[in-house]
């Protein structure tokens, strides 16, 4: 769905929210694309929170490495496995023209595949800008698959692996 979405989107700006997220409301669009727009960035993105049984728990801030040069191992390591935003194509504001020009596609993937979409993305060489302000909820569902026990992780994750390699 999300490859058809990106086929069939007529703007110059993606965003992807889950279905059972929300955006804390309707002027994160304006700051995202200002700062795109500001800044020429392929890639905007924002803190977020968590919504756990009714109660709204920030979440690691991005600012641990958003200052840090993109080509950096505190960068890399910070964004995509110790802070983890850089990860999820949620709480991102995504130039059109720069997925389109890199041929960015989600893999059929049990899950994670917006880890390696991400990824496939950072190794593009994308400018990136970061909004300090919460610009997604992520609701925590305990029955979702973020949460669940997954017997073949170790097949999905050699699979994203081996994508990363070629």
């Amino acid at each position: 769905s999300r490859n058809r979405g990106l086929k069939l989107a007529k703007g110059d700006y993606i965003v992807f929210a889950d279905a059972d997220d929300y955006l804390p409301d309707k002027e994160i669009f304006c700051k995202y694309i200002n700062l795109a727009e500001q800044t020429d960035a392929d890639i905007v993105v924002s803190n977020y929170a968590r919504l756990w049984k009714d109660k709204i728990l920030p979440a690691t801030k991005h600012q641990s490495f958003a200052l840090c040069s993109p080509s950096s191992e505190e960068f890399r390591f910070q964004g995509f496995f110790s802070v983890g935003t850089l990860s999820y194509v949620w709480g991102k504001l995504y130039r059109k023209q720069f997925l389109e020009k890199n041929e960015a596609v989600f893999e059929n993937l049990p899950y994670a595949e917006d880890k390696l979409f991400n990824i496939q993305c950072y190794l593009c060489n994308p400018k990136y800008a970061f909004i300090q302000e919460i610009g997604y909820i992520y609701r925590k569902n305990d029955d979702s698959i973020s949460f669940t026990y997954r017997p073949n992780s170790l097949e999905c994750w050699m699979a994203i692996a081996y994508r990363l390699q070629k």
